[in-house]
């Protein structure tokens, strides 16, 4: 036992505790522990507050996910998920699972120093002994052979959804949101953070977890009437004043109760620029498609690091299409959006050089690969495509005068701080 820390070698080990000790004395470090291959807790050394039974439930999803991706074909050696206060690296070793908890600041190659060997510590006690001889199988009977069939691997455990209660929340009320929709019939796609945790399934270690019960759908302006109907079936309450005066772009709904707020996008998504999303509407499932996903996201002028991560995480995981397809981002339309207008290529170009800027700062260098091979397909594209009159007229005046809307911050209804995506262009 040492200040603030409980370190117990669940095991009886003498070779992992130390190790632990050797990682927890890097500054930055919070605490570590080890799972076994059958996620169970094989040893700790972690502030008292973290008690065994959610140890060990992160060890067991750990396990099965990284089970999961092994089943697929799919060898992943470590994880570096980062919150809004911390950050959880993960170590893959055979036979186990090294989890570190740190801070987002923490020097990471001078961890991965003490991390490499503290590993071999570790990893040598979980050689699997050898097993016994096995007996002779006893003579084969004769039989018709089965047809081969082979198991779909596992869908992988949400691991970061342990540390963040409102990932859960806001995909049980999406569900609920989406039943109550598919029986008014109204089309309601959502694409804020349920919309990305989906899309990206292999990259959700980059997306910046919800803080806040916040859910974005889009709708057909057509079905206007039908929404509010919707949302007071569903226990909400309208926000009458912003409804009022943007109920034809825009509406704004609260459960008090359950401490949700939803706002509902109209045919367009309206920031720094206008997004006509009725082409996207008519897709299957509860979110937009991933080409939308993107370009809701490359229009601010404005960027975030959060924004920055869901633009990787989405390249990461889709490949540029030339068209529609399936999982795969439309690089066609997105070059259609930008030769139109002078201003959404000015920014979409400008977004796409900052998330490369980001990757190279922050990504392996096999991720920065990949993001910058397809974003310069991406960039190439829009470059070549033949430019519309109004393009070629707006570009003469280029930066010398502003070439976005400037979000205006409305009142929301739930905490009564101002909050830029309650804004309007």
């Amino acid at each position: 036992m040492w200040r603030g820390f409980s370190s117990r070698n669940v095991t009886g080990s003498k070779s992992v505790e130390p190790a632990l000790k050797e990682i927890n004395a890097v500054l930055g470090v919070i605490g570590s522990f080890v799972g076994r291959a059958d996620g169970t807790l094989a040893a700790r050394a972690m502030p008292d507050a973290y008690d065994d039974t959610r140890l060990q439930l992160a060890a067991r999803v750990a396990s099965q996910t990284l089970e999961a991706l092994e089943t697929s074909g799919q060898r992943v050696a470590e994880a570096d998920f980062n919150f809004f206060k911390g950050r959880l690296l993960i170590r893959n070793l055979r036979g186990g699972t090294l989890f570190i908890l740190c801070t987002r600041t923490i020097n990471l190659p001078l961890l991965n120093l003490t991390v490499n060997v503290a590993v071999k510590k570790i990893a040598a006690d979980f050689k699997p002994a050898k097993p016994p001889a096995p007996e002779p199988p006893p003579a084969p009977a004769i039989v018709a052979p089965a047809p081969a069939t082979i198991a779909p691997p596992p869908k992988p455990a949400p691991i970061d959804q342990l540390f963040n209660p409102l990932a859960n929340e806001l995909e049980e009320e999406l569900a609920r949101i989406s039943a109550g929709a598919n029986e008014f019939r109204v089309t309601l796609r959502v694409f804020n953070f349920p919309a990305m945790w989906s899309a990206c399934p292999r990259y959700r270690g980059l997306l910046t977890l919800p803080e806040k019960k916040q859910l974005d759908f889009a709708a057909f302006a057509k079905q206007s009437d039908a929404v509010p109907l919707l949302f007071e079936r569903l226990g909400y309450t309208s926000n009458p004043r912003f409804n009022a005066l943007y109920g034809n772009r825009r509406m704004n709904f609260v459960d008090v109760k359950r401490g949700v707020s939803v706002d509902v996008f109209f045919d367009t998504y309206e920031m720094y620029h206008r997004l006509d999303l009725t082409p996207f509407l008519e897709s299957d499932g509860q979110a937009l498609p991933v080409t939308a996903l993107l370009l809701t996201r490359l229009q601010w002028v404005e960027t975030t690091d959060a924004l920055l991560r869901d633009v990787c995480a989405l390249i990461l995981e889709h490949d540029f299409s030339i068209g529609a397809e399936k999982m795969k981002i439309d690089a066609a339309h997105i070059t259609r959006v930008c030769a139109d207008e002078w201003g959404w290529y000015k920014t979409v170009t400008q977004s796409l050089e900052r998330a490369g800027t980001f990757a190279y700062a922050n990504l392996p260098a096999s991720e920065r690969a990949v993001i910058d091979e397809r974003v310069q397909r991406l960039r190439q594209s829009i470059e070549s495509a033949p430019k519309s009159l109004r393009w070629q007229t707006r570009a003469r005046l280029g930066e010398t005068m502003r070439w976005y809307e400037i979000p205006q911050t409305v009142r929301p209804t739930v905490d009564q701080r101002a909050r830029p995506d309650m804004a309007l262009g």
